[in-house]
């Protein structure tokens, strides 16, 4: 009895259409066999990621060329008390040491009230500021520039491994770090027109104390924002288990120089 059942739905499981992205193999009198098509699998970063740094290190450019007109600026400002308190006020938000615990602290809160989805949200905030900051102290050490205060009127001066370490700015990394893990994590619509502001009000205040030139906090914002919004990338697609390309740099000391080797593939 069972082959006549076979082929009575062999007809209608051959006129089927086939769903979209699918591959239907059928031949004449045989039952057909749907296969699904793998997902594509996403790229951790893309072209759009060179677009970025290319605007970026425009911004950043142009900035290193009215760096002392920018610095001027915010030294005939210093004077002024309501400003002075203003940069006073947002300065600690863009402090690791500051931040970091905030968010460990909350993460303890959250497992206490046993909240994990807040506690998973602070650990993720917390590892796109750490990983951030990393590579602003990284960077930091690689240029090598000297800050305001070192060296007035010369935001020229750089200086690889000289334990300078004006560009980029640190606060203004954390800061846009912050930002745009605290965006990515939460979805009232209040919350980029908060932490946004509140961020570049933290890059403004180290111009104006003279501790950062203006292209040092528009390298740390857009290397902060970057660095966050691709580890918030990275953790979202580990949790739901797709793997994604990514690209690594591996550096290797040879006699006589270092090797570079870019290697792809899925993590």
């Amino acid at each position: 009895a069972a082959p006549p059942a076979i082929a009575a739905t062999a007809p209608a499981a051959a006129a089927a259409p086939p769903a979209a992205n699918d591959t239907t193999h059928t031949r004449p009198g045989e039952v057909s066999a749907t296969v699904k098509a793998s997902p594509p699998v996403p790229h951790l970063f893309t072209r759009g990621d060179l677009l970025f740094w290319g605007g970026a290190a425009g911004a950043t450019a142009l900035a290193v060329f009215n760096d002392r007109w920018l610095t001027n600026e915010a030294i005939t400002a210093e004077n002024n008390p309501d400003q002075r308190h203003l940069a006073q006020a947002f300065q600690p938000l863009g402090n690791t040491a500051i931040v970091l615990p905030v968010a460990f602290g909350l993460y303890g809160v959250a497992r206490l009230i046993h909240h994990p989805k807040l506690a998973r949200r602070a650990v993720r905030t917390a590892l796109a500021v750490t990983v951030s900051g990393g590579l602003a102290l990284g960077a930091k050490e690689v240029f090598g520039r000297a800050r305001p205060y070192e060296r007035p009127g010369q935001s020229d001066y750089f200086k690889p491994f000289s334990h300078h370490d004006s560009f980029p700015s640190g606060h203004a990394t954390t800061a846009f770090a912050a930002a745009v893990a605290l965006d990515r994590e939460t979805s009232s619509r209040w919350v980029p027109w908060l932490v946004y502001p509140a961020a570049t009000l933290v890059g403004w205040s180290r111009v104006h104390d003279r501790k950062h030139w203006t292209s040092d906090v528009v390298a740390g914002a857009a290397l902060g924002g970057w660095t966050a919004w691709k580890t918030e990338d990275f953790l979202a697609y580990r949790a739901l288990g797709v793997p994604v390309q990514r690209t690594s740099l591996w550096l290797s000391p040879e006699r006589g120089g270092v090797r570079v080797a870019v290697v792809r593939g899925l993590n």
